[in-house]
């Protein structure tokens, strides 16, 4: 996990509101498969924000296939979570693969984001899970496939 974090109070100070205050990038190690219906974790990152005025922005983008099985549509649900998949989730969004290719591997390519007010300075975890309504999604790490970013925003 790599971390680029501002911490000098004076320069901190001096920066306008919105600036980039500090970085956490997490890069996937391995595939991820979703089966139908199944909600999986595809990443999950920590950042803790030194004011509780900031901001968080969570950026998550991933590429992988859909395992088509000669169906039409496969309704995909990527979301973004601020704890656990048992808590709340702050950002879904629906993604449709569709096509009939008697079996073929689709690849798709996708990015979720999310400006986040968690108003505190405890660490915060992100998580960012998928699922879908119809066969399988594989997401490949063939080059460092998926990846999480979060960066504090100053308030």
């Amino acid at each position: 996990m790599a971390l680029t974090k501002l911490n000098s109070a004076s320069v901190i100070d001096r920066l306008p509101v919105g600036s980039v205050l500090q970085t956490v990038e997490v890069v996937s190690t391995g595939d991820v498969t979703c089966a139908s219906g199944a909600d999986r974790t595809i990443l999950t990152a920590s950042i803790t924000p030194q004011f509780s005025s900031s901001k968080i922005l969570v950026q998550c983008s991933g590429q992988g296939i859909w395992k088509e099985g000669n169906s039409a549509v496969n309704n995909i649900y990527v979301k973004i979570f601020r704890g656990t998949t048992s808590d709340t989730a702050i950002r879904v969004q629906k993604v449709y693969a569709w096509g009939t290719r008697n079996t073929a591997e689709d690849p798709f390519n996708f990015s979720i984001n999310k400006l986040d007010s968690p108003s505190t300075t405890s660490s915060q975890t992100y998580t960012w899970t998928a699922s879908c309504t119809q066969h399988n999604l594989i997401f490949k790490n063939e080059t460092n496939g998926q990846t999480m970013v979060l960066q504090e925003i100053k308030g």
